[in-house]
């Protein structure tokens, strides 16, 4: 063992597995074991404690804070007792900052700086210019100026982003802010940030507060970014400008948009303002949208070029969908992604509320229910998920098409629960689904099982080998408890979860708790099987 300690790589990757204790005691056991421990406890940051533990105890005054919304959680702001020198910094500046990669100031707000300490510290470090306090930081995420006023004042907050050059130096790749309305000085800083940052791969702009700058944003992207090594920015909202200037960035691979809902319709088939030359998005491979309707987001899918490199989409919609219309959407999906590239679409569809207790029309016509086969040709697809209510087409053609058509799959959902129809589909259809996916880990899916029986459970039970995870069965009909957990027992020994339909009204009672015994039943068998392993644990994460 003792001849394998100078072998940096592999001390580095025994202390990334350790917790903040044992690498204090690994940086005290040998020599060897100091600086790579040093190195994984100081790597990523989201507090001032390390810094200030570094610094003389006198350079300090103290003021506990008690935050409003829990009286009972005192937080304290350091203020400076005296002026700060660059001697007071340089046990800290010697042996420590160079190893920060990541920082999260005001993340974790046990103990903070006031703006008068980092006016002090600014002083001290002025001539080793930007950077001085993390030279070599690869990561970097500054809070709102609303989320550190109740810690060291509002008025001070509305100034402190002029000190984020004390952190931010020019090796900074990952860059994660939020902009709000009427703080002039927080948006000059990061004006300079942005213009100074030009190693940038990583951008993500706050979606989650009230009131974003949009117009500040859009002119921060557009106009003061070097944007050429750029590979992945979250945006809080999307423009005709904003979609231009990014559709035209050489190495973007990433784009999401987490706040969608309140955006007039920019891309349609009459209104493109992508330009339609093909060389929008050229290296596009990750989209996400959240809070729009499908419609909107068939009008974007419909502006991006023909095969463009999307591996991956991930939408959240809300609002009605007709089966029409999601037939438009996967028609748009099928025109603008590379059959011999896309791997992975999920959508996530919360529909209306109250939808779900809303009774169906007294006439249906189930042709007109939304058909997938045009995702036929992704021959590469490992994960469908389609959570939408009452508009797919699931039927024993479909389920037998999908083995050939996606011989990768490893996730597969049609349909969200609760759904009001009864499915198509049978125990028989389920099992084709496992006997012919080989790599299918998670499933939801509703099927009939009322044929199912002792005599069917015993006579297809051969599924050891099957890889299926994790189950969610919607509102298939159930009548047995007893059987369906025998054949459930005989063809998915290694379900670590199992899911049952939730119960909407009164007469949806009796099945719900015939579920509820073959859960409960379930884990029972799960604990005998798999000691000490806990549920819900999942080798495949979507």
């Amino acid at each position: 063992m003792n001849r394998l300690l100078p072998i940096q790589e592999i001390l580095q990757n025994v202390c990334s597995n350790l917790d903040s204790a044992s690498l204090f005691s690994m940086a005290l056991t040998n020599k060897y074991l100091l600086e790579p421990s040093l190195d994984t406890l100081w790597r990523e940051l989201d507090t001032f404690q390390a810094l200030i533990s570094c610094m003389p105890r006198d350079m300090w005054i103290v003021e506990d804070r008690t935050s409003s919304l829990s009286g009972w959680n005192i937080r304290k702001a350091l203020y400076p007792a005296r002026a700060v020198t660059l001697a007071d910094l340089d046990r800290y500046i010697t042996f420590y900052a160079q190893r920060i990669r990541s920082f999260k100031p005001y993340q974790a707000k046990q103990t903070v700086l006031s703006l008068e300490a980092l006016e002090a510290l600014h002083l001290a470090t002025e001539e080793l210019g930007p950077g001085a306090l993390s030279p070599l930081l690869t990561k970097f995420e500054w809070p709102s100026p609303s989320d550190v006023g109740e810690l060291i004042g509002e008025e001070s907050a509305m100034a402190i982003s002029r000190y984020m050059a004390l952190f931010l130096g020019d090796n900074v790749t990952s860059l994660k802010f939020d902009v709000t309305i009427d703080v002039p000085l927080h948006k000059e800083a990061l004006e300079k940030v942005i213009q100074r940052c030009s190693r940038l791969k990583i951008v993500e702009v706050g979606c989650y507060i009230p009131n974003p700058d949009r117009p500040f944003i859009e002119t921060c992207i557009t106009s003061y970014g070097q944007w050429k090594d750029l590979k992945t920015i979250q945006l809080p909202f999307i423009s005709a400008g904003l979609a231009r200037h990014l559709a035209s960035l050489p190495s973007l691979k990433g784009l999401s948009i987490l706040g969608y809902e309140e955006e007039p319709i920019l891309f349609s088939d009459r209104n493109n303002p992508l330009g339609n030359d093909g060389s929008e998005f050229p290296s596009l491979q990750s989209l996400t949208l959240n809070g729009t309707t499908i419609p909107r987001i068939t009008g974007l899918l419909r502006c991006l070029p023909r095969k463009t490199p999307i591996v991956e989409l991930d939408f959240i919609a809300h609002g009605e969908c007709s089966p029409s219309e999601f037939q438009e959407f996967i028609e748009a999906i099928s025109h603008c992604c590379d059959p011999l590239a896309f791997t992975s679409i999920n959508l996530v569809h919360h529909g209306i509320r109250g939808r779900y207790l809303a009774e169906e029309p007294l006439e249906l016509d189930l042709r007109k229910e939304a058909d997938i086969s045009p995702f036929f040709v992704f021959k590469k697809l490992e994960v469908l998920k389609l959570s939408v209510k009452d508009v797919v087409r699931v039927t024993p053609e479909t389920i037998a098409a999908i083995p050939t058509a996606f011989p990768k799959l490893v996730g597969l959902q049609l349909g969200s629960f609760p759904c009001n129809r009864h499915p198509r589909i049978d125990h028989t259809h389920f099992l084709y689904l496992l006997q012919n996916c080989p790599f299918l880990a998670d499933l939801s899916i509703a099927f009939d099982t009322s044929s199912v029986t002792a005599e069917t459970a015993e006579m297809a039970g051969s599924g050891a080998s099957f890889p299926l995870e994790w189950l969610d069965l919607g509102n298939s009909p159930i009548y047995s408890p007893s059987q369906v957990l025998a054949f459930l027992v005989a063809n998915c020994p290694n379900l670590t979860w199992l899911t049952p339909p939730d119960e909407i009204g009164p007469n949806l009672s009796i099945m719900k708790r015939r579920w509820q015994w073959v859960r409960d039943h379930w884990w029972d068998y799960y604990a005998a099987q798999n000691p000490g392993r806990v549920p819900r644990q999942r080798s495949w994460l979507f």
